[in-house]
């Protein structure tokens, strides 16, 4: 096939998806998360789902039946082994299954002979799908150069085939909030900017495991995750625990709010000012908690349960509330 049709049968790809609204049939997909939030053990169970058959993964539905290989390019030096016992695990059959294909580069940073042989490899072996794991490794350089970071995004798109590239994010603080107020792919923004999207773990002890995805054919959403642990082979010599993730219903929080201005809130003393009205609205939303995940979607929601005008509720809440990763503060 010469360079042109390749890049008109990759262009004809153009909004579809491996997996619905989650991984694209098509460029590149950031898969970020602080170390040992089992990213790894994620998208393993993804693999495994898509050579075994499956119809859905973690309720997101698998549109057709995938028959094509995948390539797991491993630089991670500690994770390789370990990896394949995860993977014996969660679904040992896809082991045998000779659609799997498994480089290790031994945490060595890959240079122009592994990216010819990543693609000889995708050519020969019917490759559909490329995972990455990881980036920091890949890389070998200053993950925040620009320039280093452009070129190998470049490398990724080369490929011509599905990329779903792990990364670790940025550092945590007190919290559980990166210092931007968001967690996103450790290095330069370009990684995050240049893919398809950006799939975020995140674990804490009060909320559990989330799965957040941000694409730009669908709506930012997350997914509230339960897990479980199985144990598998390591190469022979032992076993290994992993982590198998499966979906639980997000709690969606519902703002009753009082219906007409001076009214006071349930269980409190009125009436109010309009103040203080809006006072304890935002305490409430605090305290409570909301799924909207703007300013804007915040008022549209009060504005909603109280009546009055989106203009207003979000002028009020500006200055009353921000988001800080997953939850709601107080400004």
């Amino acid at each position: 096939m010469e360079p042109n049709d390749a890049r008109e049968e990759l262009l004809a790809l153009d909004g579809g998806f491996i997996i619905d609204d989650l991984l694209p049939s098509y460029a590149t997909t950031m898969f970020a998360g602080a170390a040992g939030t089992g990213k790894t053990s994620l998208v393993l169970q993804m693999v495994a789902a898509l050579l075994q058959g499956d119809d859905e993964f973690l309720g997101f539905s698998i549109p057709s039946s995938f028959d094509k290989s995948i390539l797991i390019m491993s630089t991670d030096d500690s994770e390789a082994g370990v990896s394949y016992g995860r993977l014996s695990a969660i679904a040992p059959e896809v082991l045998d299954s000779g659609r799997l294909v498994w480089i290790d580069y031994a945490g060595q940073a890959l240079d122009d002979d592994d990216w010819d042989q990543a693609r000889q490899v995708i050519k020969e072996r019917n490759i559909g799908l490329v995972v990455l794991d990881h980036i920091m490794a890949a890389v070998g350089d200053d993950l925040n150069h620009m320039k280093t970071a452009n070129e190998f995004m470049g490398r990724l798109q080369s490929l011509r085939t599905p990329v779903l590239a792990l990364a670790h994010t940025a550092k945590m603080v007190e919290g559980g909030v990166a210092a931007s107020g968001k967690q996103s792919p450790m290095g330069s923004s370009v990684y995050g900017s240049r893919a398809r999207g950006v799939l975020t773990l995140r674990r804490s002890q009060k909320l559990g495991h989330r799965l957040e995805v941000a694409l730009n054919t669908a709506e930012w959403q997350t997914v509230q995750l339960e897990h479980d642990y199985v144990l598998g082979d390591l190469d022979g010599y032992g076993v290994v625990s992993s982590v198998r993730f499966s979906r639980r219903p997000a709690k969606l929080h519902t703002l009753k709010l009082p219906s007409r201005e001076g009214e006071a809130m349930p269980g409190e003393a009125g009436p109010q000012s309009a103040g203080e009205r809006w006072d304890r609205i935002a305490t409430k939303i605090v305290r409570d908690g909301s799924d909207a995940t703007s300013v804007s979607a915040l008022a549209r929601q009060v504005a909603e349960s109280h009546g009055g005008s989106v203009e207003t509720a979000r002028a009020r809440l500006r200055t009353r509330v921000k988001r800080a990763g997953m939850r709601w503060v107080a400004a």
